[in-house]
């Protein structure tokens, strides 16, 4: 019998496994739904406690689509009073106010309200693209802490708009839950292990977006979390963000599942509370825990830099051995060659370009009589996907490169001249920078920047030197006379501002990082303030560790020309440089240094161009989660610098003519500078931007 068993197993195994497995599953199936049953008869308070007064809506784990009709439960579910101390047992109860307090932010708690901050005039194409906006988190257009109605759930009244909502959730039941989020466009639910902000995960996200009519999707869509254990007791931090641009409903919603249950239900509000005491952007305890959330890391992805791009052609020439690790942005790290020595070399030529004739210019002419430079190696300021809004097509090009052919001719040429009269003490390492700009009546200059090792040390050192190749004689350089930069002469940074709180503390933090990024002490801040909406402006220098800045404090209507002219006037050495800013600019680390090398007393002032970002575009970063689409702002020339010696000059900004407006004042002062017979050095600076923000109440509008 066996035998003939074991026989018939072998020719027909398969469909024994199958019925094995069917009996298995009928089982396991069977002995579940016995075990709902009676953890409902058993423990109908538990299951039914937070459902008081809450519509149910039947929606299956296989449903991932964002339907936010509501559809009434028909079952019947046993009615009983939730309480507040039902919700958040294990918490101590404030007899003052009943609400919910814990050690952690004593008197925080208002249950079933959220933190709701608002921002209006804002395109989020993605989640990085909020989160790299200056004024996110810490400054919405507006703030309030709602209570919800039936559930978590928060819906914004206008287009391009973006909302954070964050609280405290209480579970009624521990085990493990699930959630889902609801929204026609992109949103994000994260939720901490804790209370704390610091270690919120990402639970649930949708995707998907519209701009302009033009749908897409960002990122992977998790329209419904992972299991996750939640301990009834506890209170757990969470942050949902949510953008809408000019289409798609603007209501967010979060569900969850209960433990044993089979269907998404409503939050209720019972559920959920606030965590700030003061929902105060200013103060210090509400900036670390808007700040602190894990919802906000992208903020601190790289940007892209000048450190991410160089010249790697190992083929240059035989004798010359590319240094590729050094580039513009980290230069400055190298010490500098014995210049005078190196310069001494070539012979002094007369520099006065023919395009600084001095004569007088009609108002607003100046604009088409300055020049851009040309560079070397491409610096990635070209590229750029181009905005409607640009004047012209030509404002997305970058800067114009320099023939491979045309640098080596130059570098072997510096290099002959240095060999011949110092023969085997240097060594060209790598050619970093090279700048042209052409006369096309005289000739060529060109600034040079190299890597070099001197052989005695073998140490790499760089040079940063201007030259001239006269049309004359094309086969020698020369020395341009009196253009000479000064690497260490001190740069007033002047800035002028009224209501612009948020944007200041956004501009001192991008400055501060310059500042210590590249260990420049010889920087000094003048800013000009009107009153920017209770912003300690001097406590913020102070919280980035700046300390070399002067705050001039005004009253009454904004008058930008006047600002600027007495913050020049506060500069008491000739010999400095004055430096213009805007507010609203992201600067790369090389800003400083570029002032530097593009200003010469006596010749030589300097308008870097910024990249003006379109409304829905912000920096670019090293794995292209936000880019940056606009055009170079070429008829700008707002952002100046000039040694004050040349300030006083030319006269400086016009503060009669330009008393309480601003829009010419740049122009027409551009008309006496070269009337005066200097250059206006015109680059466009890579990674330089300009945000995209909304005008309403700047200025002589406050």
């Amino acid at each position: 019998m066996l035998r003939i068993i074991r026989n018939k197993f072998r020719r027909h195994h398969r469909v024994f496994i199958y019925f094995l497995i069917i009996i298995v599953l009928c089982v396991f199936i069977h002995s579940n739904l016995n075990s709902g049953q009676i953890i409902a008869a058993r423990d109908p308070i538990a299951f039914a406690n937070v459902f008081q007064k809450i519509n149910f809506t039947r929606l299956e784990l296989s449903d991932v689509s964002f339907d936010t009709t509501i559809q009434p439960y028909t079952g019947i579910i046993q009615e009983i009073e939730t309480t507040v101390e039902s919700i958040t047992n294990n918490y101590t109860i404030n007899t003052t106010t009943s609400m919910p307090v814990t050690t952690t932010n004593p008197g925080a708690y208002r249950v079933g309200h959220v933190h709701s901050h608002l921002w209006r005039s804002i395109c989020t194409v993605n989640t990085p693209s909020l989160v790299q906006h200056p004024l996110f988190p810490l400054w919405p257009s507006a703030r309030g802490h709602p209570e919800m109605p039936d559930e978590l759930e928060s819906v914004m009244s206008d287009p391009w708009s973006a909302q954070r909502i964050t609280g405290l959730l209480y579970p009624p039941v521990s085990g493990k839950y699930r959630f889902k989020i609801y929204s026609d466009t992109l949103s994000e639910f994260w939720l901490s292990s804790s209370e704390e902000p610091g270690k919120t995960k990402l639970l649930a996200r949708n995707n998907r977006n519209i701009i302009h009519s033009i749908e897409f999707e960002k990122g992977p869509l998790i329209p419904v979390s992972k299991r996750v254990h939640l301990r009834h007791g506890q209170a757990y931090f969470f942050d949902i963000l949510h953008g809408v641009n000019n289409a798609g409903e603007k209501r967010v919603r979060i569900r969850w599942m209960l433990p044993r249950a089979k269907i998404f239900t409503g939050i209720p509000k019972t559920a959920v509370s606030t965590y700030l005491s003061k929902d105060d952007s200013l103060d210090p305890v509400a900036r670390r825990y808007l700040l602190s959330s894990a919802s906000l890391a992208n903020s601190e992805q790289v940007l892209k830099s000048a450190r991410m791009y160089h010249w790697e052609n190992k083929n240059f020439s035989k004798p010359f051995r590319p240094y590729s690790s050094y580039n513009r942005e980290n230069l400055f790290t190298v010490k500098f060659a014995n210049r005078w020595q190196i310069m001494s070399v070539f012979k002094e030529c007369e520099y006065a370009p023919s395009y600084t004739k001095k004569r007088k210019f009609k108002r607003f002419e100046g604009v088409h009589h300055t020049h851009y430079t040309d560079v070397f190696p491409y610096d990635e300021s070209g590229g750029k996907w181009w905005s409607e809004n640009a004047p012209k097509p030509v404002d997305a090009a970058g800067n114009a490169v320099v023939s491979e052919k045309d640098v080596i001719d130059i570098v072997k040429k510096f290099m002959a001249a240095v060999e011949a009269e110092f023969p085997g003490e240097y060594i060209l390492a790598n050619v970093i920078n090279l700048e042209r700009n052409v006369d096309k009546e005289y000739g060529k200059r060109f600034f040079l920047e190299l890597l070099l090792i001197e052989t005695r040390t073998k140490q790499l050192q760089r040079i940063s030197e201007f030259v001239y190749q006269l049309k004359s004689n094309p086969n020698t350089l020369c020395k341009p006379k009196g253009l000479k930069w000064s690497p260490r002469v001190t740069v007033n940074v002047i800035l002028t501002t009224k209501n612009q709180g948020p944007w200041v503390i956004h501009y001192i933090k991008n400055m501060a990082e310059i500042v210590h990024a590249t260990s420049d002490d010889n920087v000094h801040f003048i800013v000009v303030d009107y009153g920017n909406n209770g912003v300690d402006v001097a406590g913020e220098f102070r919280k980035y560790n700046v300390t070399n800045f002067t705050i001039m404090k005004k009253e009454g209507k904004f008058h930008k020309t006047l600002a600027i002219d007495e913050a020049a006037k506060s500069v008491k050495d000739d010999n400095s440089i004055v430096f213009l800013t805007d507010l609203h600019l992201n600067a790369p680390h090389s800003l400083f240094e570029n002032v530097r090398k593009h200003t010469v007393q006596g010749k030589m002032t300097f308008t870097p161009v910024v990249f003006r970002l379109s409304k829905c575009a912000r920096p670019d970063s090293y794995y292209n989660t936000t880019t940056a689409s606009g055009f170079w702002e070429g008829f700008g020339y707002g952002i100046f610098s000039t040694y004050k010696s040349d300030w006083k000059a030319f006269g400086g900004v016009n503060v009669t003519q330009f008393k309480h407006k601003w829009g010419g004042e740049d122009w027409e002062m551009v008309d006496r500078v070269l009337a005066k017979g200097y250059e206006i050095e015109r680059i466009r600076l890579p990674y330089f931007y300009h945000f995209y923000h909304d005008k309403t109440g700047m200025w002589n509008q406050a």
